[in-house]
């Protein structure tokens, strides 16, 4: 498939699943858009400079009903007014 394994993904290779999906993706569906690979590549760990594509997926991945970690009823509850907030708990609410 072509896809640079980091050190992360090394020690985390359940991670891997954005990248070859992404991949598989844009090689099965050659007029899917960009957009749509793009969000599916960073729906794990995030990626500098996120679409509102981007972050949308990765908020929903985020707050799948599996997950029991660090801010993640913080973060739902703050994804139903800002992506922008829900992403970041530790800004101020500038509502």
């Amino acid at each position: 498939m072509g896809i640079a394994v980091t050190d992360i993904d090394l020690r985390r290779p359940y991670l891997l699943h954005a990248k070859t999906a992404a991949a598989d993706l844009a090689r099965s569906f050659p007029g899917l858009p960009q957009a749509v690979i793009s969000a599916v590549r960073n729906h794990t760990v995030g990626a500098p400079d996120m679409s509102e594509l981007d972050k949308v997926v990765f908020l929903a991945d985020s707050l799948e009903p599996a997950r029991h970690y660090g801010n993640v009823l913080r973060c739902g509850i703050w994804s139903l007014r800002s992506t922008r907030r829900a992403l970041r708990p530790d800004l101020p609410d500038v509502a």
